[in-house]
């Protein structure tokens, strides 16, 4: 058994020991911020347009657009299928994040950087939409 160090873009420190069974999905390699801003600049026109009184936050922006994606600009609709892919690992992580993350406060990636501190005991459905998901971000999964 190895330890691998991770540190999320935003600084956050996490610590996890990680079997070898599965490939280690790098967090390092995985540019939350980027991937945000990517996305916001994608999409910020369109979720202007489409989705003016949606209020920000948890995720009623992204949902708002998801209903409405034949109308989305080339550029968002790229950005949202990635996005699609961590919300189908977030779905497969329901019971991985009430186990490992529940004290985690939800934004900037916390929530997936959890999940990936704690890869080597989430259920095989969340490992595999996690590295689906960073491979998707152009992240490192080894």
């Amino acid at each position: 058994m190895k330890s691998v160090v991770y540190s999320a873009a935003v600084g956050l420190t996490l610590l996890a020991a990680t079997a070898g069974a599965r490939p280690v999905i790098d967090l390092n390699s995985i540019p939350f911020g980027a991937a945000a801003l990517r996305a916001a600049l994608a999409c910020g026109a369109d979720a202007r347009r489409l989705c003016p009184d949606t209020p920000r936050g948890g995720g009623k922006v992204l949902g708002c657009l998801a209903g409405k994606r034949a109308e989305l600009s080339a550029p968002c609709a790229a950005e949202m299928g990635k996005a699609d892919l961590i919300a189908d690992s977030m779905i497969n992580c329901e019971a991985d994040v009430k186990r490992f993350c529940a004290s985690v406060v939800p934004g900037g990636g916390r929530i997936i950087s959890c999940l990936v501190a704690n890869q080597d005991r989430v259920a095989a459905a969340c490992y595999d939409g996690l590295a689906k998901g960073a491979k998707a971000y152009g992240g490192v999964v080894r």
